[in-house]
């Protein structure tokens, strides 16, 4: 069987593309999605070696239309991830169902947490304070297996996991 993981991680600068069927799988791991919106779904993602990430997410809109960010630690790579989702994409297909991910940026480098928030800036968007927080913590942790929903207020409702 072949390691996807492993043979997209170590391709030619380049080979890794946004369209490639491994980015639309981790992309929707990172994103909790498994081909169906997250609001009824909220059973984790298992990612390679049968270890998870942990999954932070808050809705909200941009430009009047609803998004859903999710942020978290992907413990088996080791790195901050960052995804915003359309949750109405629109239905002629001339965009893309994720307004950010991670996985378009340039650098093949992990990233960290305030790089994403600057990117979320950048698109005029925040997350509660809570939310950076608990990202920071599970990074400095290492946590996993954790799905925690937040809400405007920064008061948050864990899906999955524990948090402290």
């Amino acid at each position: 069987m072949p390691n996807f993981l492993y043979d997209s991680l170590n391709a030619p600068p380049g080979h890794r593309s946004s369209g490639s069927t491994f980015h639309k799988a981790i992309a929707r791991s990172q994103a909790g999605f498994a081909g169906t919106a997250l609001a009824d779904d909220t059973r984790p993602v298992r990612t390679h070696g049968g270890s998870r990430m942990s999954q932070h997410l808050f809705r909200t809109t941009h430009q009047h239309r609803p998004v859903l960010i999710t942020m978290g630690w992907d413990r088996p790579l080791q790195y901050v991830f960052l995804t915003v989702k359309r949750l109405d994409p629109a239905e002629d297909g001339r965009e893309s169902d994720y307004l950010y991910t991670n996985l378009d940026d340039e650098t093949t480098e992990p990233s960290s947490l305030e790089y994403y928030c600057a990117q979320l800036t950048r698109l005029g968007l925040e997350i509660p304070p809570s939310m950076r927080h608990a990202v920071a913590d599970d990074e400095a942790q290492n946590v996993g297996n954790k799905q925690v929903e937040y809400h405007a207020d920064g008061s948050c409702r864990v899906l999955y996991g524990k948090t402290d």
